[in-house]
């Protein structure tokens, strides 16, 4: 059962037959509950999962005040799935809703033990939440995230719920007011729901729901007045399990394939995934070529392949204005910064165990936008040693023709920004031209 908000363009009422009434007549959109990727996707289309697939031909739910219509899907024994549509149901909501009220709809949704009630109630009860700007939203969402806690614990792990999980976790985050320890407790929920995802494979629809949620995490945590110690706590969490999500993503695929995991919204901020096992032996004669990650094929040639050398994952994940080092904004040896809504694309490469490689591992970014300034674009990489931004051991090459820049140093698992300098040594390629700008003395 899915319930989805009737658009703005139509007006709802209860007509005089006791049924209700569209103007104009209401027309379903097209929805899509099949690749997350598709833009008509259900929980895009701001659908409410009621319950999942049972034999019960009937479902009880609380719902946010506002008109719906409903789709009932279904599945047969062979796999064949139809659905129906129908206008309803049309919810007003007291005005007098109480913090009390909700955060006792919350516990009577988890003691009742179905995944289902207890995802669909939290979901209204923060919808209710914004709606009525109920005080205490803090204790309201604290209550949500117990609730969904609770809901790791019972749940088998279909991708429906699980999707749901995450979603209700970015919701929580994004509509209730939480201090580090509950943005933490918010990350571990989505910790629990990836490693139930990880025991039937990982899929696209449940990766974009925790990578949304990991999102949405980070840009409360990056907005919050937060001490840098407390946002440095939630930061690393975060990049850790973006990172235990991409693992997860390589173990759902065989050598030689790709998969990438995307939760970027319409303004452009979120975060990529991409992950590949690509053939050693191919990498050894070709290179290797991954989103905007480049190696040189002599960087795997001349390597027996042993138990260590066998084989070869690559991870690249892109933090689109979605800076995950917020926390420290300092480019070491330098007065420059780098904003919390920079770009940072993170790779992960295991290879033969190694922390380096022997030629250049090189990440195309697209070059910032400084303004009118003379700022020179380059690159840094995050140095988790120094706990900051540094230019050292890092080459920074721009291409003015394709307005990229691109980032190159040995290591096989850092983080790469560009950051607007004063003055550094970079290259500038422009055609077959390449200008080298010398650095002034700080």
């Amino acid at each position: 059962f899915f319930v989805f908000p009737v658009g703005d363009s139509y007006t709802v009422s209860l007509g005089e037959n006791g049924e209700l009434q569209s103007t104009p007549p209401f027309q379903p959109p097209t929805l899509n509950f099949d690749s997350a990727n598709n833009p008509a996707f259900w929980s895009k289309m701001d659908g409410l999962m009621l319950r999942s697939s049972a034999t019960s031909p009937t479902v009880s739910q609380r719902l946010s005040s506002k008109a719906f219509f409903t789709v009932v899907r279904a599945t047969d024994k062979l796999g064949a799935t139809a659905s129906t549509t129908i206008l309803g149901p049309l919810v007003e909501t007291p005005s007098d809703v109480s913090q009390e009220d909700l955060t006792n709809a919350l516990a009577e949704s988890q003691n009742s033990g179905d995944p289902s009630q207890i995802l669909a109630s939290v979901q209204v009860v923060m919808s209710v939440s914004g709606d009525t700007g109920s005080t205490g939203s803090g204790a309201v969402a604290n209550a949500a995230l117990d609730a969904l806690a609770g809901v790791t614990e019972i749940v088998e792990g279909d991708d429906q719920t699980l999707q749901q999980l995450g979603d209700s976790v970015s919701q929580v985050v994004a509509t209730g007011t939480l201090d580090t320890e509950s943005l933490k407790k918010a990350a571990d929920i989505l910790d629990s729901c990836l490693n139930l995802a990880t025991g039937s494979g990982l899929s696209v629809e449940v990766g974009s729901s925790i990578l949304g949620g990991i999102a949405t995490i980070g840009k409360t945590t990056s907005t919050a007045t937060t001490p840098t110690g407390e946002a440095k706590s939630v930061s690393t969490k975060l990049v850790s399990l973006v990172s235990n999500l991409g693992e997860a993503a390589l173990g759902s695929i065989e050598p030689g394939q790709t998969k990438e995991i995307n939760s970027v919204d319409e303004s452009g901020e979120g975060i990529k995934v991409a992950v590949s096992k690509p053939s050693t032996a191919e990498a050894a004669t070709s290179g290797l070529q991954l989103k905007q990650l480049s190696i040189a094929a002599e960087a795997f040639a001349g390597r027996r392949l042993d138990g260590l050398c066998g084989t070869l994952s690559v991870q690249v994940t892109e933090w689109l204005k979605s800076n995950p080092f917020s926390y420290t904004e300092e480019v070491l040896g330098t007065t420059a910064s780098v904003s919390e809504k920079a770009d940072v694309l993170s790779v992960e490469i295991n290879y033969c165990n190694r922390s380096a490689l022997t030629r250049p591992i090189s990440v195309a970014i697209p070059m910032p936008d400084f303004g009118d300034s003379d700022l020179i674009p380059t690159c840094a990489r995050f140095d988790k040693a120094a706990d900051s931004w540094v230019t050292s051991d890092v080459e920074t090459k721009l291409n003015a023709t394709v307005g990229t820049v691109t980032c190159s140093s040995g290591f096989t698992v850092t983080s790469y920004t560009v950051f607007g300098a004063g003055s550094k040594p970079v290259t500038t390629t422009g055609g077959d031209e390449e200008t080298d700008h010398s650095p002034l003395s700080s």
